[in-house]
């Protein structure tokens, strides 16, 4: 009868199962969900926290509900397909390809810990659609930077955005790296090596990152210490965050002219500028 209901309804009676098993915390312990989280928390110990919560986020989304109760052992590539398939369908063709290799990286674990004999995911290797052209941050050429460095000196807003961007065009970061960058960070600055070191926290890569720090990037440096006075942060400001937001630096660049001409992240792409 509460199948019949919930056929009548549009729900799966057996997807509404195994949603209620799952909230039970009774998931099998071969099945895929099972071997899954174990994983994750195997793994967790050398990603970032955000790294680890945006792939068990993309798992409970798209995969534990159509192969979390399965027996990892008895799934084939077909199931799989038709899981990213889904995905595919409502255009996240890059979140598909990421979570293949997450699944990949799944069964692999399920085969060393012998809950498993091979990976179907590796046979979806080029069955997945392509993933649209990749379109780089915009970026100015070579010949076209004098002019901007003319216009830059010349910036009539906030100096502290105006120093913030001489700061990425220095030291090729990106705006996140350098918008919550904490003075602990910068060391040895009236030494002869000074350099900035970027948590691993803060990285794409999540690994530290060592920058040296030239001359003029100092002088920057120094003027950013006035302004910043007392705060930990080198931008410090009256934000949810407690620093510059993320659009302060592109609507100075839209401010000076340069909108669809030139990113934040763009400057990673040109040639030093001083």
């Amino acid at each position: 009868m509460a199948a019949r209901k919930l056929l009548a309804d549009g729900v799966d009676p057996n997807v509404a199962r195994k949603a209620l098993n799952r909230a039970a915390g009774s998931v099998p312990q071969r099945a895929f969900e099972s071997v899954a989280r174990e994983w994750l928390s195997n793994e967790q110990a050398r990603w970032v926290p955000a790294h680890s919560t945006r792939i068990l986020r993309r798992l409970e989304h798209d995969i534990f509900p159509a192969l979390g109760f399965r027996p990892i052992d008895e799934i084939e590539a077909s199931e799989v397909l038709e899981t990213l398939r889904a995905v595919e369908a409502r255009g996240a063709v890059d979140v598909a390809k990421r979570l293949r290799q997450s699944c990949g990286a799944i069964f692999r674990y399920a085969i060393a810990t012998g809950r498993a004999k091979r990976d179907p995911a590796a046979d979806l290797k080029g069955a997945l659609r392509a993933a649209p052209r990749v379109e780089h941050h915009a970026a100015l050429k070579v010949r076209e930077l004098p002019e901007f460095l003319a216009r830059l000196e010349n910036y009539d807003g906030e100096e502290q955005t105006l120093l913030a961007l001489k700061l990425v065009l220095l030291t090729f970061v990106r705006s996140g790296e350098a918008r919550f960058a904490e003075w602990q960070e910068f060391q040895e600055l009236e030494g002869t090596a000074p350099v900035w070191r970027i948590p691993a926290t803060r990285m794409k890569a999540s690994r530290e990152h060592i920058v040296p720090l030239a001359p003029k990037t100092l002088s920057v440096l120094a003027r950013l210490r006035a302004i910043a006075r007392a705060s930990q942060y080198v931008f410090p400001a009256r934000t949810k965050t407690g620093v510059i937001s993320e659009n302060t630096m592109i609507f100075a660049l839209y401010r000076l002219g340069y909108q669809s001409r030139q990113t934040v992240h763009g400057f990673r792409r040109s040639p030093p500028p001083f």
